[in-house]
């Protein structure tokens, strides 16, 4: 019980500063640097930021396989939190909290990156041979 628990947090606290690094890089670019960073356009491509295309890239498919862990883990949890002690018991606010972050921040998309990420998709499954 206390492996899942332990991994239930590292999941949960996970998933959360996922979306922490996410708010953070956007509001350091619109504070500090005074521009916005977008990849959603082929057209503009946003200027000297191939570095944050990386960690963006980065982090986006760590909030998928975060997101997608914790959806398959938070029932177990559930479940053992009915059949455990009150010190047992494994707090499921900070993944609640992350996931509805993630879920926000994907829907908004402040850099393109979703955008990025599904047209390469697109052109994925209609060209498999392309890259």
């Amino acid at each position: 019980m206390r492996n899942f628990k332990d991994l239930y947090y590292i999941i949960s606290y996970s998933l959360l500063s996922v979306q922490v690094g996410f708010i953070s890089i956007l509001l350091y670019n619109k504070i500090v640097r005074q521009r916005v960073l977008y990849y959603g356009n082929k057209d503009e491509p946003a200027i000297l930021t191939g570095n944050y295309f990386n960690i963006l890239k980065f982090l986006l498919y760590s909030s998928f396989v975060l997101m997608i862990t914790w959806a398959l883990l938070t029932p177990l949890a559930v479940i053992s939190n009915r059949r455990s002690m009150q010190e047992d018991r494994i707090d499921v606010i900070p993944g609640i909290l992350g996931f509805i972050s993630a879920v926000i921040l994907l829907v908004i998309d402040p850099f393109g990156i979703f955008k990025w990420f599904s047209n390469q998709a697109a052109l994925f499954i209609l060209y498999p041979g392309w890259n």
